[in-house]
């Protein structure tokens, strides 16, 4: 018993007879799944499922599953006509990029694996793109903002270059102009000063006859 119970043999037993005893309580009862009477996206999921316990290996639980719901499993040489099913109850064309890939691919790999495997990689690509734009964006705008900044440049040495004869003879304006002011106040103050000593000279003279005077009388 311990062994039986070791090799899964009692597992497999309980599985096939709670899928017989679900079997014969319906047909008592008069009802059986029908998958039809499932909603669409119901039904599509259900074909996933039972394809990847199939896939997988887990006929125990397919054997359960597909009563409980009125999916059938996948036979042999009817892969073609579950993904037909699929995609119609999904309303993908089968010329689409995953009616396609679905097509192709090995019966040994499941469907929901293939669709994994496809919408990770279409994801992957338009992420590619995305950053590869994104970076095509980003060196442009680094290159007109240097091309700006060198045009920006230019334009400054021009205005510089232009700009510098016209400073130079403002510059050598004013110092002329500084140089003719400073010989005018020398000359004034040259002036001044022999007008002054003029002026003083004659007030001596005039003090010393005055005084010259005095003294006689």
């Amino acid at each position: 018993s311990a062994a039986r119970k070791n090799n899964g043999t009692i597992d497999s037993l309980k599985s096939q007879l709670r899928a017989k005893v679900l079997l014969d309580l319906r047909s008592t009862r008069g009802k059986k799944a029908s998958a039809q009477s499932l909603p669409v996206a119901t039904q599509a999921a259900g074909l996933l499922f039972m394809d990847f316990l199939q896939s997988a290996g887990f006929m125990q639980t397919a054997s359960v599953f597909s009563p409980e719901t009125g999916i059938q499993p996948v036979q042999s040489g009817e892969r073609e006509a579950t993904i037909s099913q699929l995609l119609e109850l999904l309303r993908i064309h089968p010329d689409s990029q995953l009616g396609q890939t679905l097509a192709g691919a090995p019966e040994t790999s499941s469907m929901v694996k293939v669709i994994v495997e496809y919408l990770a990689q279409s994801m992957g690509e338009k992420k590619g793109v995305g950053h590869s734009s994104c970076q095509t964006t980003s060196t442009t705008e680094t290159l007109e903002k240097k091309f700006d900044a060198i045009h920006e440049r230019y334009r400054s040495l021009s205005h510089d270059s232009s700009a510098q004869p016209l400073k130079t003879m403002q510059e050598r304006l004013a110092q002329v102009q500084r140089e003719a002011d400073q010989r005018v106040c020398t000359e004034v103050e040259a002036a001044v000063a022999r007008v002054r000593s003029v002026e003083m000279s004659k007030i001596r003279m005039e003090e010393s006859a005055k005084h010259a005077k005095q003294l006689a009388e």
